[in-house]
């Protein structure tokens, strides 16, 4: 069954439409609250999160892909699905814990240097790393960008007061990175920003 896309306001009608769909195909052979769970953002499964992207129609599939960027993934539709969504294999969720954790970070090009910053479990940029840093944390980082690429043009931070500006070396702009505001007793600083940052620990 086809859907023209421009009859729907937003992909969540377009979504619910394709579980109308899967509903109606099944019958009574998957419990009612499948189809309730299927409108939820992501699936848990095995300590890690996935995003729910829709359902392939015409292959009967769930599709969806790791959390944080990876590759497309699908699972078809069945008896061996079902029995392990009601042995709780996995689970359907619209929350990502969001818990911040301490850790050291670096890159290959740093050797054994390393920066302390805060993370969250499952939050990734294409599989890596994406730290969050105090002031002096971001002075560190400067100081080992110059420590290791002394003469080169790179990518480092301007500090004015609390406001804290990003250069990228590749667009030649600053652009100004907004604290995180959400009850914490100190300022931290978006530094993921598309680097491959390892964690160290």
């Amino acid at each position: 069954m086809a859907y023209n896309v421009s009859s729907f306001s937003s992909k969540e009608e377009i979504k619910q439409q394709d579980i109308n769909e899967v509903k109606r195909k099944k019958g009574k052979k998957i419990p009612t609250q499948f189809y309730t769970d299927l409108e939820k953002a992501y699936i848990f499964k095995g300590g890690s999160y996935f995003h729910l992207d829709g359902i392939d129609l015409a292959m009967n599939k769930l599709k969806f892909h790791p959390l944080g960027g990876g590759f497309g993934l699908s699972c078809k539709i069945d008896d061996k699905l079902i029995e392990n969504y009601l042995n709780g294999s996995f689970t359907f969720t619209d929350h990502i814990p969001d818990t911040l954790l301490k850790g050291r970070f670096g890159f290959e090009c740093w050797g054994e240097d390393s920066i302390e910053g805060f993370y969250y479990e499952h939050q990734r940029w294409n599989g890596w790393f994406n730290p969050y840093l105090t002031l002096e944390g971001v002075e560190a980082f400067n100081k080992l960008q110059e420590k290791h690429f002394k003469n080169e043009d790179k990518p480092f931070f301007t500090v004015k007061g609390i406001q804290v500006y990003f250069y990228d070396d590749q667009e030649k702009q600053n652009y100004e990175i907004k604290p995180l505001t959400k009850g914490l007793d100190v300022l931290l600083y978006d530094c993921g920003l598309g680097f491959t940052w390892d964690l160290i620990n």
